[in-house]
């Protein structure tokens, strides 16, 4: 609890773009019962918490505010690049008609995309799968293929 109370308050300091001094005063003046600014009612219980189990100088509560970081953004990617298969040719948009070389799949149309070990690959509905595809997955059951599975020439290609 006392983690969830800090951060809150921290939250409360730093989304104040408020002067030192005058924080200050406003912590002070909620310790004597009169709270005002950033500290109301909703949440006086809060700086109460932290003068009663932390500490009563508002000081070191604007100190423990200041050196909070910002945590760190996550990014999405796992890989410092990401590549399309060693292939020259763009990526084709989701709706395009290409022909899946692999495994005999035919013509299948780009729904979406993904990343496997640093490469992007295409998540394809095979138009008309073989008969093996469809015992082994159903016949409306896309499949993950890479640039070097299909045959580049673009048979449909989407217009926006």
């Amino acid at each position: 609890m006392s983690k969830l109370y800090i951060a809150k308050l921290v939250d409360i300091i730093k989304g104040s773009d408020l002067p030192h001094q005058t924080l200050k005063r406003m912590i002070e003046d909620a310790h004597n019962g009169k709270p005002h600014g950033i500290v109301d009612n909703d949440n006086l219980h809060l700086f109460r918490w932290y003068r009663n189990h932390v500490s009563n100088d508002p000081e070191a509560l604007l100190k423990e505010a200041e050196e909070v970081q910002p945590p760190k953004k996550e990014t999405y990617f796992e890989f410092d690049s990401l590549s399309y298969g060693g292939s020259d040719n763009p990526i084709p948009a989701v709706g395009t008609m290409l022909m899946v070389k692999m495994n005999g799949i035919g013509k299948a149309t780009v729904l979406k995309y993904f990343v496997e070990h640093g490469y992007i690959g295409m998540i394809v509905q095979p138009v008309e799968p073989p008969e093996w595809y469809v015992k082994q997955n159903g016949a409306d059951e896309p499949c993950h293929v890479f640039p070097a599975e299909c045959g580049m020439t673009v048979l449909e290609e989407v217009t926006a």
